[in-house]
Formats: structure tokens, C-alpha cells, sequence
């Protein structure tokens, strides 16, 4: 079987009104896309469908190699060999295009204003620099805004520049610090997040005070280290934890800013139990209070981990197969098993 990239999104801002008396709202029509053999396709359905759903022709492109959604799932971004196309995602209409050869990977800002690219390095596409390129896509042709030099794309660390919710702040990961700045203005540093080694970063959502979390993988005989700050004191550290078998990590807040998961990778695993590595879950308080490393009840990586909704329990999915998984609560504590 081939690999497909599939993205999910809702393709409406508001649910429909459900049948009379029901009181309660019809499901929201889900929209997703994957690439196959086929090329792309992008389909809609709805949670109680029970099936694929209907092909959506008017967003069908075939030589797309990349597509990402937005936020809240009303753009749609495709990569073509020679330009992204970004389309309405209801109706398939094109809303704007970046004529770019050669795009390996794009992101949104949180509120669609601007979209990230990155390219390869090469003499003869951007003469071996500014291969990083921001696009105000708010204007109805898009302008690049700013460019950088950035020479390793890393899924765990992409984009490396990444917007507050509000986008009234941005950050740009660089070697040994996190470089921020108001917005879209990104010719000015305003602060610096310092940390030698640093891999990737998080922000808190939501609006002011901001928070920020940032990770290092271990290094030579040091270990890993998250660590948590608040804008615009980003030299007092509210949160830090430090622990081996880290070699990458990817940040989850919570949708209330009070907590961040912090999902650690090893490229080997010296037990000899996987092929893919160790990996552990830590669990960190924003303000510095409760720090967990989250004891899983099967052996084997954790699959997945998801916040709900309103921040106050999340889900892990771990084990060799068949996975099992577990729900825990704000004190890191098990509260439901659902089994294998």
C-alpha cells in the first residue's frame, strides 16, 4: 500500500439548525483531502455518513504534490511543480496565487494572513539562499514580505516561524535562541528566547500575556530541557524541566495556556525493543507547579496524543499493536482505560 497525506478540516463556520425540536445542531459538514495514485482529491461528508463522501471536483488538482488547510478550514493550499494555488475551500474557487517554482512545503499564519514557504536550496532557483520566504496573502496578488536563509526543513520544527493566535507576535527559530518579533515585521528582533540548542518552540494559544514554550534536545553528557516564559519577560523562566532520552519533541498546549505536553523521541532505542526509537510523555505546568513524566501502562511509542477540547483532560494512544488508550487528567492521573 502507498503512503497518502491526508489533511482534515471543517468546511464551515457555523453548524446548520438540526431537525425541529431535536434541540440539538445537524453535524457540521467535514471536508478532507488525500493524495493518492489519483492525484488529489478532496471530499465532503459528514461524521454520521458512514462513507467516503462526495468528491469535490471543483478542488480536484492532480499534480499537487503538497496541500495544507488553514485553522479554521476556509483555505486550501495546494503546491503545484510551478506555484501554490490557494483555493476557498467551499466552493473551490481560487483565492490567490504565489507563482513559485519549486515549493516543498507551505504553512498559514493562525488568522490567514500570511503563508510560510520553503524550497530547497539550489544555484538556480534562489542562488543557494533566501529559500524561506514569507507571502502576505491579504493583498490579492501576494507580495513576499520577508526571506531568510534556511537550510534543514524538519517536520518537527516546521514552520520555523510561528504566529501568536492574534499574530501580534512572531517567532523565527535560529540556532541557539528564538528570535521575536511584532507581527509581520520581521526585520526587527524585539526579544530574544535564548537556549543553547534549541530545537523547537511553541506558543501558548490564545491572547495576551503570551506564553512560549522551548525545547533543546540532550547533548553530549547534558540533557533535554523545556522550558517556559511569558512575553515580554522572556529571560524569567516560569517553567523548566530537564530529562534524557531526547533527541527531538513536539509541544502541546493546552487550549487554556496552563499546561504544555511535551512528546520526546529518541532516534534509537538502546533497550532493543523498537526499530523506531524510544519515546516518552512529559507533562509541565506553565506556571512551574506540577511536572510529570506520564507513566504509560503498555510498552512500546506513543501513537498519538491529543488535548480536549476545553484543556482539562488529554488522551494517549501508545503500545505495541494493538495499541491501547488512555485518558488522563490535569495532574497527569489516569482516569479512563479504554483498552487494546
Amino acid at each position: 500500500a502507498s503512503a497518502h497525506h491526508m489533511s482534515s478540516s471543517s468546511s464551515s463556520s457555523s453548524a446548520p439548525a438540526g431537525p425541529s425540536g431535536s434541540g440539538a445542531p445537524a453535524p457540521r459538514p467535514l471536508q478532507y483531502t488525500l493524495r493518492s495514485r489519483a492525484g488529489m482529491q478532496s471530499f465532503a461528508t459528514t461524521p454520521a455518513a458512514g462513507d467516503w463522501g462526495a468528491k469535490l471536483e471543483t478542488l480536484h488538482s492532480g499534480d499537487s504534490r503538497i496541500f495544507e488547510y488553514n485553522k479554521i478550514g476556509t483555505l486550501l493550499a495546494c503546491v503545484n511543480q510551478d506555484a501554490v494555488i490557494i483555493y476557498k475551500a467551499n466552493t473551490g474557487v481560487v483565492h490567490r496565487v504565489i507563482p513559485r517554482a519549486g515549493v516543498h512545503v507551505v504553512a498559514f499564519s493562525p488568522r490567514s494572513s500570511y503563508l510560510v514557504t520553503w524550497e530547497r536550496l539550489t544555484a538556480e532557483a534562489n542562488e543557494n539562499k533566501d529559500n524561506l520566504i514569507i507571502w502576505d496573502i491579504d493583498k490579492p496578488e501576494p507580495v513576499p514580505l520577508t526571506k531568510f536563509t534556511h537550510k534543514i526543513y524538519s517536520p518537527e520544527s516546521w514552520p520555523p516561524i510561528k504566529w501568536t493566535d492574534d499574530e501580534v507576535l512572531s517567532g523565527r527559530l535560529v540556532p541557539g535562541e528564538v528570535q521575536v518579533f511584532l507581527g509581520a515585521k520581521l526585520a526587527a528582533v524585539v526579544k530574544r528566547v535564548k537556549l543553547p540548542y534549541v530545537a523547537t518552540f511553541a506558543w501558548a494559544p490564545g491572547p495576551a500575556p503570551y506564553k512560549i514554550a522551548v525545547f533543546a534536545p540532550e547533548h553530549k553528557s547534558n540533557p533535554a530541557r523545556v522550558q517556559v516564559m511569558t512575553y515580554p519577560e522572556l529571560g524569567v523562566v516560569t517553567a523548566s524541566k530537564s530529562f534524557f532520552k531526547a533527541d527531538e519533541a513536539i509541544l502541546r498546549w493546552n487550549s487554556t495556556a496552563t499546561a504544555v505536553l511535551v512528546q520526546t523521541s529518541t532516534d534509537v532505542d538502546k533497550t532493543g525493543k523498537s526499530y523506531y526509537g524510544e519515546t516518552l510523555l512529559w507533562y509541565v505546568s506553565a506556571d512551574g507547579s506540577f511536572t510529570e513524566n506520564i507513566v504509560l501502562k503498555k510498552e512500546g511509542p506513543i501513537h498519538d496524543v491529543c488535548w480536549s477540547p476545553l484543556g482539562k483532560e488529554f488522551i494517549v494512544t501508545y503500545g505495541f499493536m494493538p495499541a491501547q488508550g488512555t485518558r488522563f487528567d490535569l495532574k497527569a492521573g489516569p482516569v479512563v482505560d479504554f483498552g487494546e
